[in-house]
């Protein structure tokens, strides 16, 4: 799968996840791209009552509530396989 066929499945895992731990009832997370010693590593996804952060290197999307404590995590690849599946 490409990386942006995977981005576009974190997307959607992003979304889905906010509303389903209810981080977000609103708009689309705002999204930023995550640089590390100028090289890209990942994303961050803003919603109204919490974050996410797509770590590619650890292939996982940790989700945060707006306190800083964690709310869950997934794991992103093992996510777009299934959902590639499901199609």
């Amino acid at each position: 799968m490409s990386h942006a066929r995977i981005t576009d499945a974190v997307r959607r895992i992003v979304t889905d996840t906010f509303g389903a731990i209810g981080l977000s009832d609103g708009p689309e997370p705002q999204e930023t791209i995550l640089i590390r010693d100028g090289a890209y590593c990942g994303r961050r996804f803003d919603a109204s009552r919490g974050h996410a952060v797509w770590f590619v290197e650890e292939e996982q999307i940790k989700f945060f509530r707006a306190d800083g404590s964690m709310a869950c995590v997934v794991e992103a690849i093992a996510a777009t396989h299934t959902m590639r599946a499901a199609a």
